[in-house]
This record gives structure tokens, C-alpha cells and sequence, in this order.
């Protein structure tokens, strides 16, 4: 069911989820490297933004931007997979609904490029 999911779940929650995500994303091998020097708080007010919006919310930012904050760092499909796996983890750890989890994260999906290839 494709309702605002935001309404269902609660604007705090998506922080707590984000909040969580970056807890895992900093103690992966693979994905902490791309953070050192980050404003990890910034970045987590930053993702819970863009986690509203495709949670129905107001579209915090577009594919060229994502492709513009992205480029050049080398992101792999891999790191991608497992930014992915981690951030389903943390929806599901806050008891987000398996049919809603695979709602986001299909949305999430459609940014794929833009943080790969850093093109949109």
C-alpha cells in the first residue's frame, strides 16, 4: 500500500531509523572509509530528510544532486548492496512493515546510478 508513510510511522521514528543506519554504516569495513572527516550528525539530519521523501514526505533532493554529492568517490554496486542491506536492517529493527520496507527501499533503488556512476 503506497500511502504516506510518513503519517503512518511517525516523523521520529525515520530519525531513529537513520540514526541506527549510521551506527551500522560507521562499523562496516567496506562503507566507514567514505565517511572519514564527515559531519556524520549533519549527514544524519541530511538522510532522514531524504528518507521522509521517499517515505512521502517532501522531496528532499533530485537525482542530479545525489549524482553531484556522490560523484567521484568511487561507490561500488557492492557498497551500494550493503548501504542497502543495512539500511533494511535498521527499518526492520523499528518494526517497519515488510511490504512498506520493500516500498523504500525500491525508492531508495532509484537513486542507484546516481551514487554509482555519480550521474543521474
Amino acid at each position: 500500500m503506497a500511502e504516506n508513510l510518513i503519517e503512518k510511522y511517525g516523523r521520529l521514528k525515520t530519525h531513529e531509523v537513520v540514526a541506527q543506519f549510521y551506527d551500522a554504516v560507521l562499523a562496516s569495513p567496506r562503507l566507514s572509509l567514505y565517511f572519514d572527516g564527515i559531519d556524520i550528525r549533519g549527514l544524519v539530519d541530511h538522510q532522514t530528510a531524504f528518507l521522509r521523501s521517499v517515505m512521502g514526505g517532501p522531496n528532499a533532493h533530485t537525482a542530479l544532486e545525489i549524482a553531484g554529492a556522490h560523484r567521484g568517490m568511487g561507490i561500488t554496486e557492492d557498497d551500494f548492496e550493503e548501504m542497502i542491506g543495512l539500511l533494511v536492517r535498521s527499518l526492520e529493527r523499528h518494526e517497519i512493515e515488510p511490504e512498506d520496507i520493500a516500498i523504500i527501499e525500491g525508492r531508495y533503488r532509484r537513486y542507484q546510478e546516481a551514487v554509482v556512476a555519480g550521474r543521474a
